[in-house]
């Protein structure tokens, strides 16, 4: 689980940096891994995607072929939005179920910021994140503010902080999943890298 977090970390420092050209062929093929057990969060995956080599048309209003860092910083704001846009129908695993409270509100062809949120899990205020986008930011905050990823005790200690920081107050959410409320006991009774982790396969463990 560990390799997973830090390929994420490695891999958007270096997409805001550089590019994924500078990504090591060794994270590459952690990601790849972490991929295929559908560890890494969805945003940061729109993130690899805005971020590959440009295509004909990436410009910006004034005519400039966008750079990397705005193809990243808008590819999050993209992804954050489309999950908060996503959260009042998330973890709904019926699609008929959707489907029935879309036509019951006559918004078949606008399933975006459903106005009721509907998640038999939580309920939240329409415009929050649900909490993949909560658990990503936190992620992008620890990015930016601590220690380079590649120095991976450093990094992974600052990172369980600023998680531990977000979500101490179980109560000020609403929701809190098993490997949250696990990882916070665990921080709280003074547990740090690498023992506060969740005894879970959840890739927020």
């Amino acid at each position: 689980m560990a390799q997973a977090i830090l390929a994420q970390a490695i891999l958007a420092q270096a997409i805001l940096a550089q590019g994924l050209r500078f990504v090591s062929g060794r994270i590459m093929r952690t990601l790849i891994s972490a991929m295929r057990e559908h560890l890494l969060p969805s945003a940061l995956l729109v993130l690899v995607c805005a971020c590959a080599e440009p295509t004909v048309g990436q410009r910006d209003a004034s005519g400039q072929p966008l750079q990397v860092e705005q193809r990243a910083a808008a590819a999050m704001l993209g992804a954050m939005v489309a999950d908060a846009a996503a959260m009042p129908l998330h973890w709904i695993y019926d699609p008929d179920a959707i489907a029935s409270l879309l036509k019951a509100a006559k918004r078949e062809d606008r399933p975006e910021f459903f106005h009721t949120p509907s998640s038999p899990f939580y309920k939240a205020t329409v415009g929050t994140q649900s909490p993949y986008g909560n658990q990503t930011l936190v992620l992008m905050r620890a990015l930016a503010s601590g220690p380079p990823a590649s120095r991976e005790d450093d990094f992974l200690a600052s990172y369980a902080k600023a998680t531990y920081a977000e979500f101490s107050d179980l109560d000020a959410h609403a929701w809190t999943d098993a490997s949250t409320r696990a990882f916070v006991k665990n921080f709280a009774a003074g547990l740090r890298w690498p023992s506060c982790g969740a005894d879970d396969n959840q890739a927020n463990a």
